[in-house]
């Protein structure tokens, strides 16, 4: 009856109470009796007052029972502070686990807004641009992009955790105002991007993704910024040591490539020509090497590139056959880009650029003048379809304009007047309402100078001495306003010589004369500033040899023995170029042309031999 009233279980641990107090006390150890009657009792009354008994002292949840029982109004209350507390820690704890999930949830949809923003601004540069009439789409795509950039980077700057996203918003920022030509907005971007870069990689530098974008940032800062060498070479030292540690990485050997093949240009600007072509023949080593990156189509536009390159150290140091291989190299790969994707304008126009380029170097080499027409007409073709997708675009009018340039020389030195004076008509139709810009302009002194020698071999001189004054003047106002321009002085003085030899054909001797020196005083004025310059120094020794023609014309024994004076000399230079093993295609021309007038002066002194004695008999 007593269990069945006592659901709680009191009565139960009531009797076992007194149970332990008994067998306690009759325990046959010693030790574990009551050491006196006095504990018995006070045993006996804590059973009585229901507390605690020192026989199950050795069990602490019976004692946390009996200790909560007696004061159950405190304990009551405390399990309700307990209990409230830990429904706060609980609603606590899950409202901020919802608070980490949706964190964590911003994070990742931020994320994935990057991802796609960063999408959508290379296929707008990669898919749209290339595209016919794509320039203007793409262009006011970025500027809608641009306009919302501002608000993602102040949402990753807010937090921390976001730092590698802010790196590479800031980057696109900075292509995007690259494109738009707003350079110093897009270094204070890429200076932003590199230091991100560098705190990263200084915190961790296992990352070697972190290196990486620091040698990004230097890169770019490299082709917009102050120092350009500076920044390429750190960039060139950061991928080659990633290249160390993962050798096949195409992202690390692109990156590489790209600095070697800016930095050969930026010397090559420089005037700094063997380290321009040691860079250059670096970037072409390290691509033709890396299999993974051959194997992409940005890895042979970089390796065309770096051909180019080449090229163009290559021709100033006199090295004209290298550079024409070069030039070969890099038109075939141009074309089987072009090929590969046919409605990429972009790739259409960087091989007419070539065949350009390729055509223009071909000129100076009298066994390469078919060859020249050839890739030359390639130009033309590429560049009238261009045309014919987008007549508006400047640069595309200007390289065919350009192209038609080089056809007429090509016919004026094979003696075609009639095809010479086709492309000039040509080249006028597309001079006409254009601005007078600094390259419509060098075009248009061009064109006035072709027409000069055309008119020269048509024996039209005093309108060949019209249209090389036109020339002269807009060569003289090219000069004035930019006193370093060398390739602008170097134009005049051809100008000169020109208009010297149609005053020579006119027997206007005295400013014939003028005209010479004036040449020759730029000439050599030119190659004392750079006498590194194989071109410059080349272009002396040819203005010599004009003076020494315009001696022969007289048929005097004085004059004639000044201008066979200057032949040696011209001759000798020569001769020593050919011992440095320089080849450029007007070198042996040049010989063949003084030994023809060598045999000149010697018939001319057999014949006033002859004369002479003629009239003494």
């Amino acid at each position: 009856t007593a269990q069945r009233a006592d659901p709680d279980g009191r009565w139960r641990e009531l009797s076992r109470d007194l149970e332990m107090i008994i067998c306690k006390a009759m325990a046959k150890d010693k030790e574990q009796r009551y050491q006196s009657a006095a504990a018995l009792a006070e045993d006996l009354e804590r059973y009585l007052k229901g507390e605690a008994v020192s026989a199950r002292a050795n069990h602490s949840l019976y004692i946390l029972r009996k200790t909560v029982r007696r004061h159950r109004g405190l304990f009551g209350a405390t399990a309700v502070v307990l209990l409230t507390l830990s429904v706060s820690a609980a609603v606590a704890t899950g409202l901020w686990l919802e608070a980490r999930v949706q964190r964590d949830k911003a994070r990742e949809g931020f994320r994935v807004a990057h991802s796609i923003f960063d999408k959508v601004v290379t296929d707008i540069d990669e898919s749209i641009r290339p595209l016919a009439g794509g320039t203007e789409v793409s262009d006011n795509l970025l500027n809608v992009v641009a306009n919302e950039l501002p608000a993602l980077e102040a949402l990753a700057a807010s937090d921390q955790t976001l730092t590698d996203v802010t790196a590479k918003l800031y980057e696109r920022q900075g292509d995007i105002f690259r494109a738009r030509r707003e350079y110093e907005k897009a270094i204070e971007h890429y200076e932003t991007f590199l230091r991100i870069a560098q705190e990263q990689y200084a915190a961790a530098p296992a990352n070697l993704g972190f290196a990486h974008d620091a040698a990004r940032g230097h890169f770019k800062l490299g082709e917009v910024g102050y120092y350009p060498r500076e920044h390429y070479r750190q960039a060139i030292l950061i991928e080659e040591k990633l290249l160390e540690a993962l050798p096949g990485t195409v992202e690390f050997a692109s990156v590489l490539a790209e600095a070697r093949i800016e930095l050969s240009h930026h010397l090559w600007r420089r005037n700094e020509f063997g380290p321009a072509l040691a860079e250059a023949e670096a970037a072409l080593s390290l691509v033709r090497a890396h299999s993974g990156l051959l194997q992409t189509e940005a890895g042979q536009a970089l390796l065309a590139l770096a051909y180019e390159r080449y090229s163009d150290a290559a021709i100033s140091m006199g090295r004209q056959s290298d550079a024409v291989e070069a030039l070969r190299e890099c038109a075939e790969i141009r074309n089987w880009l072009s090929a590969a994707r046919p409605v990429d304008v972009n790739r259409r126009h960087m091989m007419l650029r070539v065949y350009l380029r390729l055509g223009g170097v071909l000129l100076n080499t009298r066994a390469g003048r078919t060859e020249a027409q050839q890739v030359l007409e390639k130009a033309a073709e590429a560049g009238e379809y261009l045309l014919t997708v987008d007549p508006t675009i400047g640069d595309w009018r200007q390289d065919l304009t350009a192209v038609y340039d080089r056809l007429s020389r090509v016919c004026l030195d094979a003696n075609d007047l009639t095809g010479a004076e086709a492309y000039l008509e040509k080249t006028r139709a597309l001079l006409l309402d254009q601005a007078d810009s600094r390259d419509w302009t060098n075009l248009r002194a061009w064109m006035h100078f072709n027409y000069g020698r055309l008119r020269i071999a048509q024996n039209q001189f005093e309108e060949a001495k019209s249209e090389l004054h036109q020339a002269i003047a807009i060569r003289e106002s090219a000069c004035a306003s930019d006193v370093d321009d060398a390739n602008s002085q170097s134009e005049l003085a051809r100008a000169y010589e020109q208009i010297g030899r149609a005053c020579r054909k006119l027997r206007q001797m005295p400013e014939a004369w003028h005209w010479y020196k004036k040449s020759y005083d730029i000439r050599q004025r030119l190659y004392l500033a750079r006498p590194d310059e194989v071109e410059r120094e080349l272009e002396f020794i040819f203005s010599k040899s004009r003076f020494a023609t315009w001696y022969l014309t007289f048929d005097a024994p004085e004059a004639d023995a000044a201008g066979a004076a200057m032949l040696d000399e011209v001759e000798a230079e020569l001769r020593n170029l050919q011992a440095r093993g320089v080849s450029h295609g007007w070198l042996v021309p040049e010989l063949q042309v003084i030994q023809a007038n060598r045999d000149l002066l010697a018939k001319r002194v057999a014949q006033r031999a002859a004369s002479q004695a003629s009239s003494e008999d």
